[in-house]
C-alpha cells in the first residue's frame, strides 16, 4: 500500500493550520476592539452579554491517505485553502461500525461521519467546513483535476503547463 504523508510534513501541516487560525483569531478580536473603542461622552458602558463557551468542532481525519493519491491531494488543498485542520487517523480512529474494505482514503467527521474514496467530494465537504458556501473554487479545482490532471498522460505532463 502506498505511504501517507511523512511526520515531518504532517508537523508542518498542523503548524500552517495552528498558525492561521491563531492569526484569525487576532484579527477578529481587533475587529471587536475597535468597535467599542469610541466612548460615549461619559455615561456609563452597556453591560455585555455573557459569553457563551461553545464545545470544540470534532477532529476531522484522514484515513489511509498517500503522499501521490489524487484523493489526498485534494484533500490535503482544500484543508490548506480553507484552514480546517486535517489530521491523520489510526485503524483506531475509524467509527464503530464502518467496515474498511478498500484502500482508497476515509474522511472521518467527528466520531460518527465517514466519506470515503471520492476526492471531489472530500474536497468538497472540506469547503464546506471551512465555511464555504458557494464554493466555486473547490468546484473548479475538482472540474479541472478530473478533465485535465487525471487525463494527461503522467510521463508527458509538464508542470509548466499546469
Amino acid at each position: 500500500p502506498p505511504k501517507g504523508p511523512s511526520k515531518n510534513e504532517l508537523k508542518k501541516l498542523a503548524k500552517q493550520a495552528e498558525k492561521a487560525a491563531k492569526k484569525q483569531a487576532h484579527k477578529e478580536n481587533t475587529a471587536q476592539g475597535a468597535g467599542g473603542a469610541a466612548k460615549s461622552g461619559g455615561a456609563k458602558p452597556a453591560a455585555s452579554a455573557p459569553t457563551v463557551s461553545l464545545p470544540p468542532p470534532p477532529k476531522v481525519l484522514l484515513f489511509q491517505g498517500a503522499q501521490d493519491d489524487p484523493a489526498t491531494l485534494k484533500a490535503v488543498w482544500a484543508s490548506l485553502q480553507y484552514q480546517v485542520d486535517v489530521g491523520v487517523a489510526k485503524s483506531k480512529d475509524v467509527p464503530a461500525g464502518c467496515k474498511v474494505t478498500s484502500q482508497k482514503p476515509i474522511l472521518i467527521y467527528g466520531n460518527d461521519y465517514v466519506l470515503g474514496g471520492g476526492g471531489n467530494a472530500m474536497c468538497k465537504a472540506i469547503a464546506l467546513m471551512g465555511g464555504e458556501t458557494l464554493s466555486f473554487e473547490a468546484d473548479e479545482w475538482c472540474e479541472w483535476e478530473r478533465t485535465t490532471l487525471r487525463m494527461a498522460d503522467a510521463k508527458n505532463l509538464k508542470l509548466e503547463a499546469l
